[in-house]
């Protein structure tokens, strides 16, 4: 059952559905919409003719959709710390590293970074002009990091697209990837374009495996439905595994 505000004549409205604290905003779309935020709160739009009852039944027809979502946000706040500092962390196919930042002299036009892997450490030589505590160089730092992995993701897509390819027995049109957290992949059935998390680079790449043969199962069933886990079933029989993995379950 919903509560909300006294009278029902605001724009927002809070609602408790299910154990869910749902943020409701009415104004002009065509359908309801859901979306899980950044912070992992609920938010759904409607129309302001639309009943309560009709966004209840919505909202519970997506409660096991809600719930992995919001996990999947809150895990990946928990997973990158964010800012490229020294003796800060940095996940890297599943595993944490310790940034071990070094100063290199200044060259060339632009201050850049170079990133190298080692035991348990992520070594990070920095121009000497983006390496010191102030905000300009760290956002400066972040941004050289985060291209460094989107860089790695994009490689190891291309080497793990056409194996799952192979398995589903479907091929995309195009991939692309975009930074998301509330989704970890998306197929446009019409196009054939999947679209990937660059927060995968952050997790085991079993993971980005999964995520691939899920987005290409698609192809065949758009929706969750049994077929759709039948599918699953038989192209990635430990999928529920690789999926308690993703979401940090």
């Amino acid at each position: 059952m919903a509560q909300g505000n006294a009278g029902g004549s605001s724009r927002r409205q809070m609602l408790y559905i299910d154990g869910l604290l749902v943020e409701l905003t009415r104004k002009r779309v065509k359908n309801i919409n859901l979306r899980i935020r950044r912070d992992g709160t609920i938010a759904v739009s409607a129309a302001p003719r639309v009943p309560i009852t009709s966004i209840e039944e919505f909202v519970r027809s997506r409660h096991d959709w809600i719930e992995e979502a919001r996990g999947r946000v809150i895990h990946a706040c928990e997973t990158v710390d964010g800012s490229c500092i020294d003796g800060g962390s940095w996940w890297l196919w599943g595993e944490r590293l310790t940034i071990d930042l070094q100063v290199m002299a200044a060259s060339g036009r632009r201050a850049g970074c170079s990133f190298e892997r080692g035991e348990g450490l992520l070594h990070v030589c920095a121009d000497e002009r983006i390496a010191d505590d102030g905000e300009a160089s760290r956002t400066a730092r972040d941004r050289a990091l985060e291209s460094w992995g989107r860089s790695l993701l994009h490689r190891r897509v291309e080497e793990t697209l056409p194996h799952c390819e192979d398995v589903v027995g479907a091929s995309c049109s195009a991939w692309r990837l975009r930074s998301m957290r509330s989704r970890w992949g998306s197929c446009n059935v019409q196009t054939k374009v999947i679209t990937l998390s660059t927060q995968l680079v952050h997790h085991d790449p079993r993971c980005l495996e999964y995520v691939i043969i899920h987005e290409l199962c698609h192809l065949y069933e758009p929706s969750h439905n049994q077929r759709f886990h039948a599918l699953m079933d038989r192209f990635c029989p430990d999928w529920r595994e690789r999926r308690r993995l993703l979401n940090g379950r």
